[in-house]
């Protein structure tokens, strides 16, 4: 089923529960995290032949991103009980989907291992830091020192 957006329509709602998967067949489309917050990120523009919805349609979750038309678009509706039928004419546009589905886990991954290498690092780095105070504090016998509101809060 395709249906034409007008630019500047929210297609898709991050939360929402839509287990709808779309495939953009003309336009542009922007991808969001947390749209309309102060924590608003662009993920992406999506361009024809992009499906998007997919986490919901495949995970039955809700959205994990907004999606917005940027101009306007003509986009094909594809519902959970015509699927089959649907993967079947569509057969290496399922592979390609498929596909970049397990590119984004890898990405993902990669992201997650990085982060927590910054903060195991943060964590080496502040110890190191404190270690360095006390000793720098031991020199001149401040260690036991309470009554300075900067030495109480360090030692």
């Amino acid at each position: 089923m395709v249906f034409r957006i007008p630019a500047g329509m929210t297609i898709l709602q991050e939360g929402e529960v839509n287990m709808d998967m779309y495939k953009l067949e003309s336009g542009n489309c922007e991808v969001y995290t947390g749209y309309g917050t102060e924590h608003e990120s662009i993920l992406g523009i999506l361009s024809k032949g992009a499906y998007f919805g997919e986490i919901g349609f495949f995970a039955q979750k809700p959205s994990i991103y907004t999606v917005i038309s940027y101009t306007d678009v003509l986009i094909d509706r594809i519902i959970i009980t015509e699927f089959q039928k649907y993967a079947q004419e569509h057969y290496e546009d399922m592979l390609s989907l498929m596909k970049n589905m397990t590119d984004s886990m890898y990405n993902l991954k990669f992201n997650m291992d990085l982060m927590m290498r910054e903060e195991e690092n943060r964590k080496k780095d502040a110890t190191a830091g404190d270690m360095y105070m006390r000793e720098q504090l031991k020199k001149y016998n401040l260690v036991g020192m309470k009554s300075l509101s900067f030495f109480s809060s360090k030692c």
